[in-house]
């Protein structure tokens, strides 16, 4: 559901999706395993909206750039992110390690290198904090603007606007693209994320796309 009205996107703008990773998304995920799963329709629903906002921005011939956590396998890269109650079990089933089918971007959004779609490595909540290149890859595609959708909409996805309006970056994000564990969680975080640059609609997003490319 729309929050806000249409909007005129800064051209270029960039897609990030963050973190549709199979630890979060998919049944056999580490993350799900622990039971901490968002619920199946709603990433189903999310990765709907998510390949319809890749081809809106193909089709403007604008960046699409994933974002995914990839740790060590010692987690030397991981600082103090896994230091709760079960972070330790987590860690001992190799959750979201560089290289392994657990940290991969789901079948149904696998990037597509052949349509020049970027995939990133982070190692925090946020795509923008400790070390990632992010920043350095949207200033080196002339990116003015970006438009944000994933999973976890209050965790993720909500810290990397933040961190983004703080580094003085343009964010939009897509509330119909993303996902969190439960509803409530969700709408709250969209409530939040509308005083970071705004919250709309996959529709909105693919119209606002084809007015910059007429």
């Amino acid at each position: 559901m729309s929050t806000m009205p249409p909007i005129n996107l800064l051209s270029p703008p960039a897609l990030l999706i963050v973190d549709m990773q199979n630890t979060f998304c998919h049944p056999d995920g580490v993350f799900v395993k622990a039971g901490i799963q968002v619920p199946p329709s709603t990433i189903a629903g999310a990765a709907t909206q998510i390949n319809r906002l890749r081809a809106a921005f193909h089709a403007a011939n604008f960046p699409v750039i994933f974002m995914g956590y990839a740790f060590n396998e010692d987690y030397s890269n991981a600082g103090i992110l896994w230091d709760f109650p079960g972070g330790d079990q987590m860690k001992a089933n190799k959750i979201l390690v560089r290289g392994t089918w657990d940290a991969e971007i789901i079948d149904e959004l696998k990037p597509d290198e052949s349509k020049g779609e970027i995939l990133l490595e982070k190692y925090r909540n946020s795509a923008f904090a400790a070390g990632t290149k992010l920043d350095e890859v949207l200033r080196s595609n002339g990116v003015k603007q970006i438009v944000v959708c994933g999973t976890a909409t209050n965790v993720c996805v909500e810290s990397t606007v933040r961190e983004a309006a703080g580094m003085d970056w343009r964010c939009v994000t897509v509330g119909d693209a993303c996902g969190a564990l439960t509803t409530e969680e969700h709408n709250a975080s969209l409530k939040n994320l509308a005083w970071y640059g705004g919250v709309h609609d996959t529709a909105q997003i693919e119209e606002a796309l084809k007015r910059i490319s007429t």
